[in-house]
């Protein structure tokens, strides 16, 4: 396994109480697989994603657990150092949140081209050469013109599909998606996953994909975990949980996405 989680404990102490937002989680993810974690907002599958990288803050701390990193390497025992060599080139991440994962006063195309400056170690000119050629393959008409816009001046839709081309651009290892079809219509959804679906597929990236919606799942993912009140309560193949689903929580769930899809 790339990814092994274990027995992961997440708390928040807030002043008159502690919330168990993850208790005692424990996931796989395997090599070139798409694995999702499913659950509606506020089940803990977001904070499970942070912790994996070592992200959460203050009044959030990891209470126990292991995050091992391709069987070896313990994430959650790394220097803030040793994260940064892992973040980003072995670990990419699309976060949730679409406007403020961009930096608003630099244009779009500078920050494609330090990822290739900071992470492959690519001079400037042929730096801005990857992002031209990148933009061309997520399907930007011109690409030297976006490359010049501020993030405020593009779309959600096409934000996102840069801040996913940004995570698969140095060819890690492993991408964590955390909700990356929340904001968008339904057709802007399909094109998102698609991309994610080439990317990974021509890069053998693993991919461990966070959402809320049983569709989503069921379009790319290979193996599932269902997640609620912060425990997994549920885990198999897509396709043996939907045709036997155990849990009546993981029932509604998938209810819910074929209701919306009608």
């Amino acid at each position: 396994m790339i990814l092994t989680v274990k027995n992961l404990s997440v708390h928040f102490f807030l002043e008159d109480k502690v919330i168990k937002a993850v208790d005692d989680v424990s996931i796989e993810v395997g090599e070139g697989e798409i694995v999702a974690i499913v659950g509606e907002s506020g089940s803990g599958k977001s904070v499970t994603a942070l912790s994996i990288i070592n992200l959460i803050d203050p009044p959030g701390r990891i209470i126990t657990g292991e995050v091992l990193w391709q069987g070896r390497i313990n994430i959650l025992k790394l220097s803030e150092d040793e994260l940064r060599k892992i973040r980003g080139k072995e670990i990419g991440v699309i976060f949730q949140d679409v406007t403020n994962s961009l930096n608003p006063v630099l244009t779009v195309g500078k920050q494609v081209r330090e990822v290739f400056e900071t992470q492959l170690g690519l001079d400037r000119k042929s730096a801005m050469t990857k992002v031209l050629e990148l933009f061309e393959r997520i399907g930007i008409k011109e690409p030297e013109k976006v490359y010049e816009l501020y993030p405020h001046q593009l779309s959600g839709g096409l934000r996102q599909r840069i801040l996913i081309a940004m995570a698969f651009a140095p060819r890690p290892k492993l991408v964590i998606a955390d909700e990356p079809t929340s904001f968008v219509d339904a057709l802007t959804q399909s094109q998102i996953l698609d991309l994610i679906k080439s990317f990974q597929s021509e890069f053998k990236t693993s991919v461990l994909l966070i959402t809320h919606s049983f569709g989503v799942v069921s379009e790319v993912a290979n193996r599932v975990y269902v997640m609620w009140r912060g425990k997994i309560v549920e885990s198999g193949t897509v396709a043996e949980i939907l045709s036997n689903p155990k849990y009546p929580y993981t029932r509604k769930l998938i209810e819910s996405a074929k209701f919306l899809s009608t």
